[in-house]
């Protein structure tokens, strides 16, 4: 599950599974439910058996026709520019098949693999963000013209917050 634009949801991304596909349809509130909480606590949770969690509340069960018996949640979590760290969304793998339940050496694993969800993500919304950047001026006349003789050059100064790129115009030559 991965945190919506607003930053008051998460979604799911991708779902496995006879329920994938309507899973994927439904949105939870941040704070809402054994993911919501992970979210915001940033630790991993293992609930093995959900019914004793006050936590869950069978709101996806109820929307996707899947049963869920126990959960283990951990966040996605990414390094920030000034050094923080922010919850871009949880994975979250239901039902262990064995009867005795998810323990710490399937957390640890599922950890793992946030930390190289959370390089993937990061690295798609990058690239993503490039070729953004790149479309939007490649559409600046003498830039995607051929037969321009006016040639501008740009710096990137840096990534803001919000992913977008300061640039600054650092001249111009025309060919004669």
């Amino acid at each position: 599950m991965l945190v919506d634009e607003d930053k008051q949801h998460l979604y799911f991304k991708t779902a496995t599974g006879e329920k994938g596909t309507a899973v994927k349809k439904i949105k939870i509130k941040i704070g809402e439910g054994i993911a919501g909480s992970v979210f915001l606590t940033k630790e991993s949770e293992i609930v093995n058996d959900v019914t004793k969690d006050p936590r869950f509340t069978g709101k996806i069960d109820q929307q996707s026709g899947f049963k869920t018996r126990s959960i283990i949640a951990v966040p996605i979590i990414i390094n920030t520019a000034d050094n923080g760290e922010e919850v871009i969304g949880v994975i979250e793998v239901l039902n262990k098949r064995e009867s005795t339940g998810f323990n710490e050496e399937d957390k640890k694993l599922l950890e793992s693999l946030a930390g190289l969800a959370s390089v993937s993500i990061l690295n798609a919304k990058f690239s993503e963000n490039q070729t953004n950047f790149f479309t939007k001026y490649n559409r600046t006349p003498c830039i995607s013209n051929r037969n321009c003789k006016t040639h501008i050059y740009w710096k990137i100064l840096e990534n803001d917050a919000d992913g977008y790129y300061c640039c600054q115009n650092v001249g111009s030559t025309t060919a004669l």
